[in-house]
C-alpha cells in the first residue's frame, strides 16, 4: 500500500489536497484546466487537482532524488 508524503492545501483555492507518495518529487503546479501533456519530460507525470489545475511529479532516484 502507497504511503502518503506529503498532503497540503491547493495553492489556487486553499480547499482541494495536493499529495504525493513517498517515492515521488514534487516538480510543479499548473494552475488551469489544461496541460500539454507533451511538454512533460519522459520521467514526469501528471495529476489532475480538478477544478484548479495540474499537479505534476517525477519518481525518485535511487539516490533519493529531491533538489540539492
Amino acid at each position: 500500500m502507497d504511503q502518503w508524503l506529503l498532503k497540503k492545501r491547493c495553492p489556487l483555492c486553499g480547499e482541494c489536497h495536493l499529495s504525493l507518495r513517498e517515492n515521488e518529487e514534487f516538480l510543479r503546479f499548473f494552475p488551469g484546466p489544461e496541460l500539454n501533456l507533451e511538454r512533460l519530460e519522459e520521467d514526469e507525470k501528471a495529476a489532475a487537482v480538478p477544478p484548479c489545475g495540474w499537479l505534476v511529479v517525477r519518481a525518485k532516484t535511487a539516490s533519493g532524488g529531491g533538489e540539492p
